[in-house]
C-alpha cells in the first residue's frame, strides 16, 4: 500500500508540475497579450493623430486656397478699375484734344 501511495503521490506531482508549468504558459500569454492590446492601443491613438494632424492639414489648406482666391479676386478687381480709369483719361484727353482741334467749348 506504502509503495502505491508513493505512486500516487509521484503521479500527483507530476500533475501539479505541468499545471504548474502550464499557469506560468498562461501567465506569460496574458503578459504579451496586454503588451500586444497597450501597443495596438498606443498606435490606434497615433493613427487618430495622424488622421487629424491630416484633417488640420487639409482645412489649412483650403484656407490658403480661399486667401488666394480672395487675393486674385481682389487683384483682378484693382487691375479693371485702374483700365476703366485709364480709358477715361484716354478719352478724357482724347475729347480735349478734338475740342482744341475743332475750336469746340
Amino acid at each position: 500500500m506504502l509503495n502505491n501511495t508513493v505512486g500516487m503521490h509521484e503521479h500527483v506531482m507530476k500533475i501539479q508540475n505541468t499545471l504548474d508549468n502550464a499557469a506560468a504558459v498562461v501567465n506569460t500569454a496574458v503578459v504579451e497579450a496586454k503588451q500586444t492590446f497597450a501597443q495596438a492601443a498606443a498606435t490606434d491613438t497615433s493613427v487618430d493623430s495622424l488622421d487629424q494632424a491630416i484633417r488640420n492639414a487639409q482645412q489649412a489648406a483650403q484656407q490658403v486656397v480661399h486667401q488666394a482666391q480672395a487675393t486674385g479676386n481682389s487683384a483682378t478687381q484693382h487691375i479693371n478699375n485702374q483700365e476703366y480709369r485709364r480709358r477715361q483719361r484716354v478719352g478724357e484727353e482724347a475729347e480735349r484734344m478734338t475740342s482744341t482741334a475743332t475750336g469746340s467749348p
